[in-house]
């Protein structure tokens, strides 16, 4: 009887290999996608925050915005450079029932921080509020949710929650393996 779960455990294994593989070139994709759109999106920030603070844009005039996005561009290209290595740095959601938000939430602990403030400072040093006056110091001017379209999260959402499912089922074919190999063993000849 054990050969039978130790055939479901074989394939239980397989399918955990290919449900991985595909979670993995799921990531890639997510992360290149979000790192193509990242430079358009850090400067239309910039330039939602020039529009809220025409004063200070203004004062910087055409050489000092020039300067300004050329800044943003750089800083833009060194996250999503960044971020296109980052598969195995990101906490990604474990998760069967992997939401939206679980990704959204992973993206979030791995950008905010020393990699948006990258930005922040960049439009800080230019005069701009960057809304960085509490307790903590965190700014709130580019946020990582402001880099990328929910709709790019889905296809990864969905393999997050294939590998999960599929790493649920082996737990499941080996916990039914082990108990028939223990009954096996234990059995009256």
């Amino acid at each position: 009887m054990s050969d039978q779960t130790a055939t479901a455990v074989r394939d239980a294994e397989a399918a955990a290999v290919q449900a991985r593989a595909e979670a993995s070139q799921l990531k890639r994709q997510c992360l290149s996608a979000i790192a193509d759109l990242l430079p358009g999106q850090a400067d239309a920030i910039a330039k939602r925050l020039a529009h809220a603070q025409p004063a200070t844009t203004k004062a910087l005039g055409p050489s000092g915005v020039k300067a300004l996005r050329d800044q943003i561009a750089a800083r833009a290209a060194e996250i999503a450079a960044d971020l296109r290595e980052a598969e195995y740095l990101i906490e990604w959601p474990r998760s069967h029932e992997a939401a939206p938000r679980d990704v959204r939430s992973a993206f979030f602990k791995y950008l905010y921080g020393r990699r948006l403030a990258a930005l922040a400072r960049a439009l800080k040093d230019h005069g701009y509020d960057v809304h960085d006056d509490n307790a903590q110091g965190a700014q709130s001017a580019v946020l990582p949710q402001y880099l990328y379209d929910e709709k790019i999260l889905e296809p990864l959402v969905d393999g997050l929650a294939s590998l999960a499912a599929a790493e649920k089922a082996l737990s499941q074919a080996q916990a039914a393996h082990d108990l028939q190999t223990v009954d096996d063993l234990w059995a009256d000849d």
